[in-house]
């Protein structure tokens, strides 16, 4: 049930992801047009870039826990006995957890405190840019739920 929740909201980001994805292409070419072809440059563009890859940068990481697409020394897992690979995945696992809470608070705390903010060209509060960083902490967490949950069960069920 929780795995799939957890599907369903990772479906509906990596659709966020696709849509911040063509913005960012769309916005970076609109800028080259018109600062290299009409000599006019967009005062806006460089902006919405920078706060569209940070965006992306932090939703991609909750997807690529999913997809297990993060780097980590599995060798040095893999030379472990396989009783003890199990619970070393976990603790892997639940150590990456400890900084993504990290990311929760302190984004938060960010978030809070910039809210009144404004940016520079769009002077849109910076709250509304900040706010991906506890919310990719959340998903980065509940993805390692499940990963921690599909780890356990591999190890009920004899595989490893």
């Amino acid at each position: 049930m929780f795995a799939s929740v957890v599907k369903r909201v990772n479906r509906v980001s990596e659709q966020f992801l696709n849509i911040l994805l063509v913005v960012m292409v769309v916005v970076v070419f609109l800028q080259v047009i018109f600062r290299f072809l009409l000599t006019v440059p967009l005062s806006w563009s460089e902006e919405v870039a920078r706060y569209v890859m940070v965006w992306t940068t932090f939703l991609g990481a909750a997807l690529a826990v999913e997809k297990k697409a993060h780097p980590y020394v599995e060798v040095l897992v893999n030379l472990l006995p396989l009783v003890i690979r199990v619970p070393m995945n976990i603790l892997i696992i639940c150590i990456s957890c400890i900084f993504y809470a990290i990311l929760v608070f302190y984004g938060t705390m960010f978030v809070t405190t910039s809210v009144m903010q404004p940016s520079a060209a769009l002077e849109i509060p910076m709250g509304y840019v900040y706010i991906v960083i506890p919310v990719g902490g959340i998903l980065l967490i509940l993805n390692s739920l499940v990963e921690i949950q599909n780890v356990w069960k591999k190890r009920r069920g004899g595989v490893q």
